[in-house]
């Protein structure tokens, strides 16, 4: 059985789009399962989805609009997928057109989880020489004082 997961991070999002892609795969409503939670939760701590992950069983697959619906965090995507991979369930990522039950499909997402990752860090890195850099210059960052001290 195939069953869609769309997810998105805040109340303001809607998943309507990744649900329209997944029934033009031909997923139907009752097989998709939809999430607002971000991507910075382990895929274990979202209630929907570790809810569709107790419900699969061996053969089906779990496929998702994007990688990033299943997590921000490379290492969490890649145990996920691994551990799907051992109960004989495949992952397919439509707009990259990998599909984990093919070893093609496993070695490129690793490497895309891979590269995610490194760009996340090396972003997170500028942000921190930048706000280091700001408060070398004597610029105060956050908010100003409530109180005066006399």
């Amino acid at each position: 059985m195939d069953y869609g997961y769309a997810r998105v991070s805040t109340d303001d999002q809607t998943n309507d789009p990744q649900i329209k892609e997944l029934v033009r795969y031909g997923l139907t409503s009752h097989t998709i399962r939809t999430e607002k939670i971000s991507g910075s939760v382990l895929a274990n701590r979202r209630p929907v989805l570790s809810g569709l992950l107790k419900a699969l069983r061996k053969g089906d697959t779990l496929t998702v609009v994007k990688l990033d619906r299943l997590g921000r965090n490379a290492v969490d995507v890649l145990s996920l997928i691994d551990t799907l991979h051992e109960k004989a369930i495949s992952v397919r990522i439509l707009n990259l057109g990998v599909d984990t039950a093919k070893p093609s499909g496993r070695l490129f997402l690793t490497l895309l989880a891979g590269f995610a990752e490194f760009e996340r860090e090396i972003i997170r890195e500028r942000c921190i020489a930048g706000l280091e850099s700001t408060r070398t210059n004597g610029v105060h960052l956050g908010r100003k004082g409530g109180l005066s001290v006399r």
